[in-house]
């Protein structure tokens, strides 16, 4: 393990065991780095708080602690999570590449709307975009000199709402 690897996890682990203490929680921690990945195993006495509702929570905090990260670093692995067995299957497996399916559904949309954009020359109104998916969907039209991504002003105050149009 380089010392690289050795101040990411030592980071992560930090930044993880301040949050659980302004959660008022006490944890059992053990980590490690695996194929620019950094897994959080965590034992406490209270899994319910930490994990939440169907996961919310733990998602919650695993995306907070991922962007807490980044932010300092500008570059960073990303975080998984495992409470007590609860992110287990999240594990990618080892011989294939860290894909997700909301990723290839955005991708896969974006790419549609494209063709529509460029076919009738009307934009195109993407519902439901997270921070992460504009980040994406401005990476694929980055390239088009004939395209552009805004918000959607349509007056309505809907959150997520991005249009894919032609360059005036």
């Amino acid at each position: 393990m380089t010392a690289a690897n050795d101040e990411y996890l030592q980071q992560a682990e930090n930044n993880f065991k301040q949050l659980v203490s302004l959660l008022g929680l006490s944890t059992e921690l053990k980590s490690k780095n695996e194929r620019n990945t950094i897994y959080l195993h965590v034992k406490t006495d209270e899994p319910g708080r930490i994990i939440g509702r169907k996961g919310q929570t733990l998602n919650a905090l695993q995306h907070l602690l991922n962007s807490i990260l980044l932010n300092q670093k500008g570059v960073f692995p990303k975080v998984l999570i495992d409470v007590e067995g609860k992110n287990e299957q999240r594990k990618p497996h080892p011989h294939t590449p860290r894909q997700n399916k909301k990723t290839n559904s955005v991708q896969i949309q974006v790419k549609k709307a494209v063709k529509e954009v460029k076919r009738w020359g009307e934009a195109v109104t993407l519902e439901k975009a997270t921070p992460y998916d504009l980040k994406q969907i401005a990476a694929i039209i980055k390239d088009d000199p004939e395209l552009e991504v805004c918000l959607d002003e349509t007056g309505e105050k809907e959150p997520g709402k991005v249009k894919i149009k032609l360059k005036h």
